[in-house]
């Protein structure tokens, strides 16, 4: 990849992460905080409500919940 084409590619994510990086270091680890929180489990009682696979509902709901106890703590560590 050309260094034209990367630096086109990074510089929109660069802008960003400044932004963000503009919070206080609580607020910004707040925000990751709630952005990795896992699906909310009444997705399950509407999925069997409507007709939908509640089965599939409530394993993506378990795995969800197990992903990001794995990777909450690495996303903090990022960003604190």
């Amino acid at each position: 990849m050309s260094s034209m084409r990367r630096l086109s590619v990074t510089t929109p994510f660069r802008e960003q992460r400044q932004q963000w990086m503009a919070l206080p270091p609580l607020q910004l680890q707040i925000a990751v905080m709630f952005c990795a929180l896992p699906t909310a489990s009444s997705a399950y009682v509407l999925a069997t409500r409507m007709g939908g696979n509640g089965t599939l509902v409530a394993f993506l709901i378990s795995a969800g919940t197990l992903l990001s106890i794995a990777t909450l703590p690495l996303w903090l560590l990022l960003v604190g």
